[in-house]
C-alpha cells in the first residue's frame, strides 16, 4: 500500500497541539540532517523532543512509502529529507518535474511572525524556458517578494 504525504500528515499532526507539532517538525528536521546517522537517543537529545514523541515521528517516517508522479519524484524518505534540508539552508525550493513531467518551479516561503511557513511564492514554466542557471536568480527574486508580503500582510 502507498502512502503519500498528505495521508501521513493526519498521523503526525492528529490531536496534536501547534507547539507539538513545531516539535515534530523539529524531528523530522534533525533526522534530515543526518539521515540513518543518528539514534533516537541522540535526535531527543539535539530536539529537546519527549522520547515518545520522536518514537512516533521515526516509527511514522520508517512506514511511509512516497508516491511517485513522474521518474524525477523524491520517494525516497531519506531523499527527500536531505533536500527538505537544502531548501530551508538555500531559502527556496528548486522544483525539477518531480510533479508534472516538463515543468520546473522555484518557490519561496512566505513566512509568519515565529518564522513558520504561512504561504508560498511559486514561480512555474515549462522546463526548456527555465534553464538551471536560472534558479538562483528566481529563487532570490522569490525570497525577496514573500519577505515583501510577508512585511505587507504579516507585520
Amino acid at each position: 500500500m502507498v502512502t503519500t504525504i498528505q495521508e501521513m500528515q493526519p498521523e503526525l499532526d492528529r490531536d496534536l497541539s501547534a507547539p507539538t507539532v513545531a516539535k515534530t517538525m523539529a524531528v523530522i528536521e534533525a533526522v534530515g540532517t543526518e539521515v540513518g546517522g543518528l539514534t533516537q537517543a541522540e535526535v531527543v537529545q539535539q530536539t529537546g523532543c519527549s522520547a515518545n514523541l520522536v518514537f512516533r515521528v521515526l516509527s511514522t517516517l520508517a512506514t511511509v512509502n512516497l508516491k511517485l508522479f513522474t521518474e524525477n519524484t523524491k520517494a525516497i524518505c531519506a531523499a527527500l529529507l536531505d533536500d527538505l534540508q537544502r531548501i530551508r539552508q538555500r531559502g527556496y525550493a528548486e522544483g525539477w518535474g518531480e510533479g508534472i513531467e516538463g515543468i520546473r518551479c522555484v518557490a519561496a516561503p512566505i513566512l509568519d511572525a515565529r518564522q513558520r511557513p504561512a504561504g508560498a511564492l511559486t514561480v512555474m514554466s515549462p522546463s526548456k524556458r527555465m534553464p538551471h542557471k536560472r534558479y538562483p536568480e528566481v529563487g532570490d527574486w522569490g525570497i525577496h517578494a514573500a519577505e515583501r508580503v510577508h512585511k505587507e500582510l504579516l507585520s
